[in-house]
């Protein structure tokens, strides 16, 4: 059970890795506010974009398989 879900870990990293490697750009979640301006109700949204370096990309894609190699790696 323990070899599964360090192999399930492994590839969840690698998929991390890749997804960061074609899709740098990581939008999180919008912040919502509503204003009164001159008597007007305006909703005001907020978005922030985090770039993923494509290096960390790497490093999370070889911690991956190295999670997976060691799990298979004799005593």
């Amino acid at each position: 059970m323990k070899t599964k879900l360090q192999v399930l870990g492994g590839v969840v990293l690698i998929l991390a890795g890749i997804y960061g490697l074609i899709r740098p750009n990581i939008l999180m979640p919008a912040k919502r506010e509503k204003l009164q301006i001159a008597g007007q109700e305006v909703q005001m949204e907020t978005r922030r974009i985090v770039a993923m370096p494509r290096p960390l990309s790497g490093m999370v894609i070889l911690s991956g398989v190295a999670l997976i190699l060691l799990t298979f790696q004799k005593p």
